[in-house]
């Protein structure tokens, strides 16, 4: 155990932005040394993403730490590096500069004694050098006692306060990147048919008329992001834009962070500027600002300083939209989305930019000494700045002691370079062993991949995966959350409400794992793994193409039917490969038909090796589990596997583009399908159990994999043409490509649907949303791949309209937003429902659907649909007569008995539904009689035994204790049913349609 550590440290507010400051010299010499001390300042890495645990405020622009030093540049007073802080991830970025935090800076110096004024000036003048750009800033401001002032009137977009205003001069600002002006040696390019001026002004920057490409100057960040193609076609312009700059050599090769592209036009006079305060008299020039893919909330400063300084040069696209005239003789007002930002720029006679000027605020928020905790600095030795020390009357006091220190490190250092030969040697001592199966060292690629990316972003510490450091323990085995059921009537947590679990607990939560006799594998030959193998990739890969089959074939499944000796990994991916396809085989005879089992035994042998491997391939092993487990879903953690599958992925960027940046196609394709898979399963499993989605569409920027089949994925060396068009087949990824997009449309429609929260949306709004996404749902199904011939479920026409029947489903049933049905609503459920039932009976009556916790679950879930319609609407009844529902219920439990192949859940699914549907049919013989007790059932399988509605909120909606609103579908609903209404169907229960 170690005390903390301290050092002196500031907190400052600068613009709109906050970050901890040292003076240099109070820092370790080992620059090496302050990653560790900045990341646990500002409480990072924290999976949470609100840095509790530090001075970070769990925001990108609360996250951040500046060093300002004496400085020896000949035209500066101090020196200023800024530094960036991932808020969930350990990244401490150098290479960037913070517009914001500069404003800062000159106060910093004139508080900390680094630039001393004297006690009777009032305004001080502070030359800046950012190390990062090597630009000059000049901070202009007034001084108090020697102090810099806070107290002032000048207000800025984003901060409630006023205070002084700051003048910041970038100095000789152009060529911050390309060390010209015009980088391009124009004026104005044309990029896609669209006119572009492209400046480099302390960031390279390219502006571009909104209305060159058909929209609103004064658009909203979520207008932007909503636009079906605006935000390509920009990003299609910033990528020409940087080739022709000098950025990069080829449009794949560009960064997503720069160049920056702006969207520009003239200040409108309509009732939207009015209310914003963005008309012509208002502001000189709107600018809608796009950073890394994403339309940025406001503008960033680099921009702001570019746009102005584009205002100034002849000819240019902004000077041709910006007012003649400007608001404020200072410079050049800018209306971006959250407000107003006054910037301006100097030319000297020779038509130089010699200074590019915006106007921001600051303050100090505390200053003493800030703790941290030393666990993670390995030994680093922070040495205590000159001033702090108090120097003994003998300066040579420690010189013996300091001498002794230097002699240890340098026969620690012998040592280690020692040590590090022999690593060396031993490396290519085993790779010369490995060489002896070339077979095997054709998928290297993939298990270097995670190695890859980490390399990519500077983090890597070994190119070689830890699983093959891995030595088989007999006494090991892996006793974590992940081999846990998925439903569970256990909880740590006494006197937990249960009703708030779904149905699927209640359906399987007592379903406990079989205990058959073991069967021996050595009766299964070769041909039998070959064709399992051929099962896997041909039924269940094109839902979720985890793996790269060349590669598996070549790295694990070789070695494992040849008997060379395989690593535990290997073994881990061979066997739950054969687990899956096992679930799916139908050759499987009655007395071996719970082999799957045996082969999952033996994968989790090697669970504990798994967890100890990269992020990639362990990520790959998660969600192979996943597959298992919707066939197995007590054998599996569902919840807690997808999660840290995602969380794998996203912990190593796959879910940002940047991170494809210097990756061949394998590797970028592989990438891509992987963190694709992570979001699918994710966000299948998130929206049927009711819980928080993993990640945001908001946070996602990678693109979407590319239409390749695993073979062309292996011998392209090039991606193919966008332009040209590939027709779907049954081995290439447009079967996944499609599930993606309907999985992002599940995910918007459960975010605007099933909140937690209640939400007030009025009636027309909801109306207008679901109009929206059934027109796309629509367009998604119509636009759906066929194959005239295919093995898989996931590729056939009935599983599209299952797919699509379960998603309007989830649009149109009750819910939080929308807790009172229209007897059309509960119509379009009804209809989905039949439809569902009607895709399911054409793919039993060809054996081509199996036994899966999805299949049950979402048949039982579009049974209660049905009936919960029937009972709640007299008019559905008399349409669909009660022959008709007698044959559609009759139909359900076919199907049930049926694919449950004898499994208790398949029965007990069945006379719940038989029990409901009698009930039902009575009404057609009595329909005074209430069937309250149905009515409770109803009740308990969606999660409604509670109300949790105050009176008040019950008395609006139905005014009537008795159900007489004629808001209602029936208005003889008696209290029991009125519940269902008010409280919606349960998250859990209902949305599992979109598990499968």
């Amino acid at each position: 155990m170690k005390k903390q550590r301290s050092l002196p440290a500031a907190y400052y507010r600068g613009g709109t932005s906050r970050a901890v400051f040292f003076r240099q010299e109070d820092l370790p010499r080992d620059r090496k040394s302050w990653d560790p001390i900045f990341l646990d300042v500002i409480g990072s890495p924290d999976p949470y993403g609100r840095q509790l645990d530090g001075l970070g405020g769990g925001i990108s622009s609360l996250s951040k730490i500046c060093i300002v030093g004496k400085s020896q540049h000949p035209e500066a007073d101090v020196d200023y590096t800024f530094v960036s802080l991932g808020v969930k991830t350990p990244d401490v970025d150098y290479s960037s500069n913070c517009g914001n935090m500069i404003s800062a800076v000159g106060p910093f110096a004139v508080d900390s004694k680094l630039v001393q004024v004297s006690s009777n000036a009032t305004d001080a003048s502070i030359r800046i050098h950012n190390t990062n750009t090597g630009k000059v800033i000049r901070a202009t401001f007034p001084v108090v006692d020697g102090e810099a002032a806070s107290s002032g009137t000048f207000a800025i977009d984003g901060v409630a306060s006023t205070a002084v205003r700051i003048k910041l001069d970038f100095l000789n600002p152009a060529g911050s990147r390309t060390g010209k002006l015009l980088p391009t040696g124009n004026v104005v390019d044309t990029f896609d048919g669209v006119a572009a001026t492209c400046i480099d002004v302390a960031n390279p920057c390219t502006f571009v008329r909104a209305s060159d490409l058909g929209v609103e100057g004064n658009l909203t960040p979520d207008e932007i992001e909503v636009h079906p193609d605006l935000l390509a076609r920009l990003d299609s312009i910033r990528r020409q834009a940087g080739v022709k700059m000098g950025l990069a050599s080829t449009p794949e090769t560009i960064p997503g962070s720069v160049p920056k592209i702006c969207l520009v036009s003239t200040p409108p006079e309509n009732e939207r500027a009015v209310q914003q305060k963005q008309t012509a008299s208002d502001v000189d020039v709107l600018a809608r600002s796009i950073s890394v893919g994403q339309p940025h909330k406001a503008v960033p400063i680099t921009v702001a300083l570019a746009l102005a300084s584009a205002a100034r040069v002849q000819g240019s696209i902004v000077a041709d939209v910006a007012s003649k005239q400007p608001v404020d003789q200072a410079g050049i007002t800018i209306g971006h989305t959250s407000g107003n930002l006054l910037v301006g720029a100097d030319f000297d006679p020779n038509g130089a930019l010699s200074a590019a000027t915006v106007f921001r605020t600051a303050r100090r928020l505390f200053e003493g000494r800030i703790f941290w905790k030393d666990e993670s600095m390995a030994g680093a030795t922070c040495i205590p700045s000159e001033r702090l020390l108090i120097r003994q009357s003998d300066a040579d006091c420690r010189c013996q002691s300091l001498r002794e220190q230097l002699a240890s490190l340098e026969r620690r250092y012998e040592a280690l370079a020692q040590q590090h030969e022999e690593l060396l040697a031993q490396k290519d001592k085993d790779s010369l062993h490995d060489g002896a199966n070339p077979r095997a060292l054709d998928g290297l690629a993939l298990a270097n991949s995670s190695s890859h990316h980490h390399d990519t972003m500077g983090t890597s510490e070994s190119v070689v995966p830890q699983s093959r450091d891995l030595r088989r323990n007999a006494n090991c085995s892996y006793s974590g959350r992940i081999l846990r059921p998925t439903f569970s009537k256990s909880t740590n947590i006494e006197g937990m409400n249960m009703s708030t679990l779904s149905c699927a607990w209640n359906l399987w939560g007592d379903d406990s794992m079989p205990t058959e006799q073991p069967i021996s594998l050595s009766l299964l030959n070769d041909a039998a793994y070959v064709e399992l193998v051929n099962i896997f990739f041909e039924r269940r890969w094109p839902y979720l193409p985890v793996l790269h089959r060349p590669t598996f074939e070549a790295k694990y499944l070789t070695p494992f039917m040849t008997n060379l000796e395989v690593d535990p990994v290997s073994n881990f991916f061979v066997y739950m490969v054969l687990a899956i396809a096992a679930t799916e085989k139908s050759w499987v005879e009655q007395e071996n038909r719970f082999i799957h089992r045996e082969f999952f035994g033996r994968a989790v042998l090697e669970l504990h090796y798994v967890m100890r491997i990269d992020d990639f391939e362990c990520a790959q092993c998660l969600l192979l589990l996943c597959m298992y487990g919707h066939n197995e879903p007590q054998a599996v953690n569902l919840w807690y596997t997808s999660g840290l599958a995602l969380r794998l992925a996203t912990g190593i960027d796959l879910h940002r583009r940047e991170s494809l940046v210097g990756l061949d196609l394998f590797r970028t394709e592989m990438s891509k399908r992987v963190f694709w898979c992570a979001y699918v399963m994710d966000c299948s499993i998130a929206v049927n159990m009711g819980r928080p989605l993993g990640i945001q569409d908001t946070d996602i920027s990678t693109p979407l994999p590319l239409q390749l089949s695993d073979d062309q994925l292996r011998d392209a060396v090039e991606p193919p043409d966008p332009e040209s068009v590939t027709i779907p087949t049954v081995t290439d990824t447009s079967t996944f490509i499609h599930i993606i997009k309907l999985r992002r449309m599940n995910a918007e429609i459960y975010k605007a649907f099933h909140p937690a929260v209640r939400s007030s949306s009025a009636r027309n709004e909801i109306d207008t949303l679901r109009s929206y996404y059934y027109s796309e749902l629509n367009m998604w199904l119509v636009t759906a791949p066929r194959y005239p011939h295919t093995h898989s479920t996931f590729q056939s026409l009935e599983w599209f309209h299952i797919a699509f029947n379960h998603a309007i489903m989830s649009l149109y049933r009750p819910s939080r937003t929308a807790p009172i049905l229209s007897a059309d609503d509960l119509r379009i459920c009804t209809e989905a429902a039949i439809g569902l039932i009607s895709s399911y009976s054409s793919l039993y009556a060809r054996n081509k659907i199996k036994y899966t916790f999805v299949a049950i679950h979402s048949l039982f879930l579009a049974a209660l649909t049905m009936l919960y319609a029937l009972r709640a609407s007299p008019a559905l009844r008399q349409d669909l007569t009660k022959p008709v529902i007698s044959t559609n219920i009759s139909t359900f439990l076919t199907l049930f008995r049926g694919i449950s192949n004898g499994r208790a859940v398949g029965e007990k699914c069945s006379s719940i539904i038989e029990r409901l549907g009698t009930a039902i049919l009575t009404l057609f013989d009595d329909t005074e009689q209430p069937i309250s007790a149905v009515d409770d059932e109803f009740q308990s399988w969606f999660g409604l035994q509670t109300n949790i509605f105050s009176p008040r909120d019950r008395d609006a909606i139905f005014g009537d204790p008795v159900g007489m609103s004629p808001h209602l579908p029936d208005v003889r609903v008696d209290l029991p049913w009125t519940d269902l209404f008010i409280e919606g169907l349960d998250m859990g229960a209902v949305s599992a349609w979109n598990f499968f």
